[in-house]
Formats: structure tokens, C-alpha cells, sequence
């Protein structure tokens, strides 16, 4: 095979070859670097692809550790920014919004009275830091008794909605509750759980007693986190990630094992973007 490598130059003749692509993560090292003098000699460049355990990780970049070319990822941030900085930005903000808000709030929650029966605001026991309950804050953005979901679900949907608590084109939904979902407006109320400190502005989605279960061991690995109004779940793939496939449960537990500054600054820049383009349900 060696031999063969070496002689590629002279095989390919005067052909222009500009990029050599290589993938053989099992080949010796020595043939791997026959093929690299091989490209060399032939003017090209060369690119070997690496073999990573996990091609899906985010936040992967060209390092040197000890002098060896390395593929590092990042652990989580300091445990200054995460214990008390966090902590403080959260209270700063939420305060803001909270103050700011408030006119603009009333007038929504008369409409919300206005369009459907019941009280404007929606409360929900969540699971947060530890496993610790929590009553979660939203405009509500469905009709009174949406807890009676046999009364308004097909049995398909209420099988979608038993799996993945969520539901395309949900019957339920009135029609300002179909814009605060869009701009994700109905997620504002949580500003009050930020400053109460039952959650964070950034971190994973809160969930549900049921929906603990599709974390299997790694649910006390998942609660080790305060909760967020927006997560790295949320930006990366929203509708697109569920439970079936195990991408959702990865995107959450990659911001708990990489929760930092850096990361929280591009999660609540990139909530905008999401935001502005309305792609809430």
C-alpha cells in the first residue's frame, strides 16, 4: 500500500491536483504520512480527516496541549460567573424588564381577558434546581380549561403531546395566544421567577414531572442546572429537536456541562434572531 501511495505522483502525471481529502482514521501512521509526502510533492494541500468521538459537539477548536495537536472542547466557565455573577446579572435584568414592562404587560393581560374567558396569567408546577418544585409564569395563551386535553386532542395528538408536552397547530390555542407564542411574548411573565431566583435567564427548558424520565441516568445531571427562559436547546433547534430522537436531552445537557459567560452572551444574543423571526409555536 505504501509503495502504491508514494507513487501518485508520477501515476497522476501532469494532472493539477489542488487538495488532497484523506479519511482513514485506522490507517497506520505511516501510510498517513506517505500520503501527506505524496501531496507535498504533487504542490497540493492536504486535509486529514479526524476521527472525534462525538462530531456532534458544539464548541470544538484547534488547540496544542503538551505540544500535540489536540480537538478541544470546553469544560464549563468559572465558578465565580456561574455561582455569583450569574446570579447578579440575573436580578439586574429581570428587575429592568419587570419595571419596563409593567404598562405594556397590563394592557396585554386585558386582551388576553377580553378575547377568552379565565385569568390572563398561567401557572404551572415545573421542576427546577435539584428537582425542586416551582410554580412557572406565563400569559396564558390557551383557552381556560386546556388542562382537559382529551376534549380538544385526536388521539394522535394526544399521543404527540403524552412524548413531547408539545404539539403542532394546537387546537387549544387562542388567537393572541398564537402571536405571544410566536414572538414568544408569553414567556415574559418568567422575568418574576428570574428575580424570585426559581430560575435563570439562560439555562436548559424547565419541564414537567413526566418529562424527567426521558433523561434516564442522566436526570440528576440535567437538574444540577437552574432553569432558563432561553437555553441552548431553544437557539440551536427549537421545533426541530425532540425526545423520539434524543437530540433535545443532548442540547440540554450540553449547556449544563458547558455553561459559561461566552456561552450565555451567544444564547441571549442569538434569542433575538428567534424572536424576530417569530419561530415560537
Amino acid at each position: 500500500m505504501t509503495s502504491e501511495i508514494e507513487a501518485l505522483p508520477d501515476a497522476l502525471g501532469d494532472t493539477r491536483v489542488d487538495d488532497v481529502f484523506v479519511f482513514a482514521p485506522t490507517a497506520p501512521e505511516q501510510e498517513t504520512s506517505a500520503l501527506l509526502d505524496a501531496a507535498e510533492r504533487m504542490g497540493s494541500n492536504c486535509h486529514v480527516a479526524l476521527a472525534l468521538p462525538d462530531p456532534s459537539l458544539q464548541g470544538a477548536r484547534l488547540d496544542l496541549f503538551g505540544g500535540f495537536p489536540t480537538v478541544s472542547y470546553s469544560g464549563r466557565g468559572s465558578r465565580i460567573y456561574l455561582v455569583f455573577l450569574k446570579r447578579l446579572i440575573d436580578i439586574v435584568v429581570s428587575l429592568l424588564v419587570i419595571v419596563v414592562a409593567f404598562i405594556p404587560g397590563v394592557i396585554l393581560a386585558i386582551v388576553i381577558a377580553l378575547q377568552s374567558k379565565g385569568a390572563p396569567f398561567y401557572s404551572q408546577e415545573r421542576l427546577g434546581l435539584g428537582g425542586k418544585h416551582f410554580k412557572l409564569l406565563k400569559f396564558r395563551s390557551m383557552v381556560a380549561d386546556a388542562n382537559d386535553v382529551e376534549k380538544y386532542f385526536t388521539p394522535e395528538q394526544l399521543r404527540e403531546w403524552q412524548t413531547e408536552r408539545k404539539l403542532d397547530n394546537d387546537p387549544r390555542v387562542t388567537g393572541i395566544g398564537r402571536f405571544l407564542r410566536k414572538t414568544s411574548l408569553d414567556e415574559f411573565p418568567q422575568f418574576i421567577n428570574v428575580f424570585k431566583g426559581d430560575m435563570s435567564i439562560v439555562g436548559p427548558r424547565p419541564i414537567v414531572d413526566e418529562e424527567i424520565s426521558h433523561y434516564g441516568d442522566r436526570a440528576s445531571e440535567f437538574l444540577s442546572c437552574k432553569p432558563g427562559i432561553t437555553g441552548w436547546w431553544q437557539v440551536e433547534a427549537r421545533n426541530d429537536a425532540d425526545y423520539a430522537s434524543g437530540r433535545r436531552q443532548a442540547l440540554e445537557l450540553y449547556y449544563v456541562r458547558h455553561a459559561s459567560a461566552t456561552l450565555d452572551w451567544n444564547i441571549f444574543k442569538r434569542t433575538f434572531g428567534a424572536v424576530f423571526h417569530g419561530t415560537g409555536k
